[in-house]
């Protein structure tokens, strides 16, 4: 079964304000008992900080890619989340990009620094190549050259444009 937009919004509700999908009745009494009126996904992913996910005949989908074909209707290769959090499905805060454009908007604690003999090293990924931004002498130093240079080449795209 090809999933539409069609047999989306046959199989689900979509809570704008929420951001969830919400599973609609397939008129089986046992499934619907247990499943009717729920949010689709996983709350195991969620607590283990991975975007949600639901199988639907048998194939495995991650829950904003769901809500952006409910919502335009087509498949998008790369989805990102503007706010970077995983779970807000809000369709504002959904956005196609390339998938160097979704890394660079990633929560990660360590960047590119690197703490070598010459002092430290700051590097960024920009589309698919690192940029070697310096050396310099202390930790603070370095994130700062990461943050301009994210800001820079990344613009909305970066994790730092939003804070």
């Amino acid at each position: 079964m090809k999933l539409t937009q069609e047999l989306m919004k046959t199989l689900f509700d979509y809570n704008k304000e929420t951001g969830h999908l919400i599973w609609k009745s397939r008129n089986m009494p046992r499934w619907d008992a247990k499943w009717v009126g729920k949010p689709v996904g996983s709350s195991k992913q969620a607590r283990a900080g991975r975007p949600s996910q639901t199988r639907i005949d048998g194939t495995l989908y991650f829950v904003h890619k769901l809500v952006w074909l409910y919502y335009h209707g087509y498949w998008a290769n790369c989805i990102d989340h503007k706010n970077g959090d995983n779970h807000d499905n809000r369709i504002e805060n959904l956005r196609e990009a390339l998938h160097p454009q979704n890394m660079a908007n990633r929560n990660r604690a360590k960047r590119g620094i690197y703490k070598t003999k010459y002092g430290y090293r700051a590097r960024i990924g920009f589309l698919y190549d690192r940029i070697h931004l310096g050396y310099f002498n202390t930790k603070e130093e370095a994130l700062a050259a990461y943050r301009k240079a994210s800001v820079e080449l990344h613009g909305e795209f970066s994790s730092y444009s939003r804070s």
